[in-house]
């Protein structure tokens, strides 16, 4: 397939706004999202996308696996709920369709493919689910590749649709390699999206967010994200934002941002290989990083939540005490600096 022309890329400066949280709101108003995910080996990507729904507002988030994996997933939630599908060996198949279809109607957004595994059985559950499915839809990781076999049950929802690929699953999703994805990111990602009908999210350094008109540039993030588990964090977070009620491209380009703004913070108080899968996760003696991303690191969030603008200076404070070298501070209750 020849690369397709070059679009305009925009680069992302101006970001949609969250939606707004009343005082008196409950969990019922944010949205519930259904992650389908798991298999053998690959329990923990279920799990990070859970957990990045719940922090990025969704109200109610259950986490759909296999059958018998479900005991061990479920250990590892705690506000997220989990829901046990049919399976064969650990395995996802399309016995498992009415089941999900079920959940779906309580849902408001479905995510999936994190960690769901290559297995021919479950490619079939996936092209049934991306057909029948008549929500909002993300799809990521082993999904995609499944759906590289029929891409054309994409073109025909009714329902918004976000992928999120990277460029070894965008390769297989438009049959070249990998190599000729990352010479034409912007032109591939505008292609697979006028021709599937969705929002296309091509992650890698400098994530390209296009629904087939103008490809928006992502330019935060940094080399400590090279490793398992962002994708997963970028599927929930997309999925809790469209739970929320945002519109597809919106909810992709604000997800596309969060997760890198937030690994910047740590990027420039420690080494980039400390990163990890939760952004946040190491903890120094009194301040704990993951509630800078919960609290601080979303865009608009401290516009809405002012009681934790002192809880985050006193968190740059302690570490700029504990010897990073740097203050971190928020400025106008939105966005961070760097002294």
């Amino acid at each position: 397939m020849n690369e397709p022309a070059p679009p305009i890329v925009d680069n992302v400066v101006g970001l949609p706004a969250l939606p707004a949280r009343p005082t008196h709101a409950h969990k019922g108003d944010f949205g519930r999202v259904l992650v389908v995910a798991g298999s053998p080996g690959l329990t923990g990507a279920g799990v990070l996308a859970a957990r990045a729904a719940l922090r990025a507002g969704a109200g109610l988030v259950t986490l759909a696996v296999p059958r018998t994996l479900e005991p061990c997933v479920a250990a590892r939630l705690t506000s997220a709920m989990s829901l046990a599908l049919p399976d064969r060996d650990g395995i996802l198949e399309t016995s498992a369709l009415d089941f999900v279809l079920d959940a779906a109607r309580r849902a408001t957004v479905v995510a999936l493919g994190p960690g769901l595994g290559r297995d021919e059985r479950t490619g079939a559950l996936v092209l049934a689910l991306v057909r029948a499915v008549p929500i909002p839809l993300v799809v990521d990781a082993d999904a995609l590749v499944h759906l590289a076999a029929d891409t054309t049950v994409l073109a025909a929802r009714t329902a918004p649709t976000v992928l999120t690929p990277h460029p070894g699953e965008m390769a297989v999703l438009v049959g070249v390699s990998t190599a000729a994805v990352q010479a034409g990111r912007a032109s591939w990602a505008r292609d697979l999206a006028r021709r599937t009908g969705a929002v296309v999210a091509l992650k890698g350094a400098g994530t390209v967010v296009t629904a087939g008109g103008a490809c928006y540039l992502n330019g935060t993030g940094n080399p400590g994200m090279a490793t398992g588990g962002m994708g997963d964090v970028l599927t929930g977070i997309a999925a809790a934002f469209l739970a929320q009620r945002m519109a597809a491209l919106d909810a992709a380009r604000l997800a596309a941002r969060d997760p890198r703004a937030a690994s910047d913070v740590p990027a420039l108080m420690v080494d980039e290989s400390m990163i990890d899968d939760a952004c946040f996760k190491r903890r120094s003696a009194k301040t704990d990083l993951e509630l800078a991303m919960d609290a601080g690191l979303l865009p608009g969030h401290l516009d809405r939540r002012p009681h934790l603008r002192e809880t985050l200076h006193d968190l740059g404070a302690e570490l700029d005490r504990l010897g990073a070298g740097r203050m971190v501070r928020h400025t106008g209750g939105r966005l961070w600096t760097v002294e």
